[in-house]
């Protein structure tokens, strides 16, 4: 840690008046992207989440917290990111039961960074008495259901998994989960978190969409990452930005191919009625 990220962090809590509000997601925002994250988490306690880690912070210097509201709406999956500073901690979350039923309808990713993050995670869950964890095969991405309605996947990449919406269609809210993430894969969880906080299924598929008419329009050329935003030229960026695009043009050359396909179906079929009638086409 270094002298200015100290003077960062006492901008953003110390010179704050006593009783100031100040949203939680925003102290870890700031932290997280200060870079010492994992200096700072042991403050927090038991609190797991972001929102819980910030409200934690935010108290040890006196502060007022306020949090984001996300509205909830009908059908409607919710992205909520969040840090997981220990396993255990996850593993127990999930033996707790469920308070009502549209928390029954739960999707939790756990995103692991190698084969033996994962490997160890499921050993974990084995541990715990969880069904199914010791019957998982070890090589592509693993799924269990510890509890009635609620499934566990195991990923190792987490974006290519998130764009297909129709995988949501069934769960309430949607839990990502980082476990294992070294230092040089900071960044990348950095720029996650305020992506995917309180977004829509709907609203991430029109980002990937958005993005992806953006790249068709510069196929020839590299893609000017400069205009997405202010950490659009980091790598962690291009890391997120290429999943997205690959997986919009792959739609969006299906959809051409079935509209050229029905095109040609459409053309055969005026053509049989014109040689049925007797008359060629001019």
């Amino acid at each position: 840690m270094t002298a200015w990220d100290l003077f960062q962090l006492r901008r953003l809590l110390e010179c704050r008046e006593p009783g100031a509000r100040v949203v939680a997601e925003d102290v870890v925002a700031r932290i997280t992207y200060l870079g010492f994250f994992r200096k700072y988490h042991h403050l927090a306690g038991a609190a797991t989440s972001v929102r819980g880690i910030g409200r934690e912070l935010a108290r040890l210097y006196g502060l007022r917290v306020q949090h984001r509201r996300v509205r909830l709406r009908p059908r409607r999956s919710v992205y909520r990111c969040r840090v997981l500073p220990d396993r255990d901690a996850l593993v127990g979350l999930l033996a707790r039961p469920a308070a009502d039923a549209k928390k029954e309808r739960r999707l939790l990713v756990v995103v692991a960074n190698s084969a033996g993050e994962r490997d160890d995670f499921l050993d974990r869950f084995h541990r715990a008495g969880f069904e199914g964890a010791a019957d998982l095969e070890r090589g592509d991405d693993d799924t269990l259901a510890p509890t009635p309605g609620i499934r566990v996947t195991i990923l190792r990449e987490f974006l290519p998994f998130c764009a297909d919406s129709s995988l949501f269609e069934s769960f309430y809210r949607v839990d990502v989960y980082f476990v294992g993430l070294p230092p040089s894969s900071r960044q990348l969880r950095e720029c996650a978190m305020p992506t995917l906080h309180g977004r829509t299924k709907g609203e991430l598929w029109q980002l990937m969409t958005a993005v992806g008419e953006h790249e068709n329009d510069t196929a020839a050329a590299p893609l000017p990452l400069g205009r997405l935003g202010p950490l659009a030229a980091s790598r962690a960026t291009r890391l997120l930005v290429r999943p997205l695009l690959q997986l919009a043009l792959r739609a969006r050359e299906r959809a051409e191919a079935e509209t050229r396909a029905a095109v040609l179906s459409h053309q055969a079929s005026i053509d049989e009625l014109f040689a049925f009638s007797g008359r060629g086409r001019t």
